[in-house]
């Protein structure tokens, strides 16, 4: 016996529904908790981002039939941002001052 990796026949509500959802929360993230353009604080920020991993790890517990598989590409995901974050920081940092040519105070 074969499993359709996406059993869309079966369970064709789903994919609607769960876009619905995705668009519905990215309207509430974006037009009502965000309305006014402010600085972000730390704080703030980590409360965020725990609100979408947990809710992204709720999608995981309701886990369907491939759990590990969710779990695996989140975490690679959670790696590649980071990765990307690292260079961008990286990138940011100020560079050296210029060497010059002959020494400080020297007659």
């Amino acid at each position: 016996m074969t499993v359709a990796l996406f059993p869309v026949p079966h369970y064709w509500w789903f994919y609607p529904g769960f876009t619905a959802f995705v668009l519905l929360l990215l309207a509430l993230d974006l037009g009502v908790l965000h309305r006014n353009s402010r600085e972000v604080r730390i704080r703030e920020a980590a409360a965020w981002c725990a609100v979408w991993v947990s809710l992204a790890l709720a999608f995981n517990w309701y886990g369907g039939k491939f759990p590990i598989s969710y779990s695996l590409g989140f975490i690679g995901s959670v790696i590649a941002a980071s990765i990307i974050l690292s260079f961008l920081f990286a990138k940011r940092q100020p560079a050296a001052p210029p060497v010059t040519g002959g020494q400080e105070g020297a007659p």
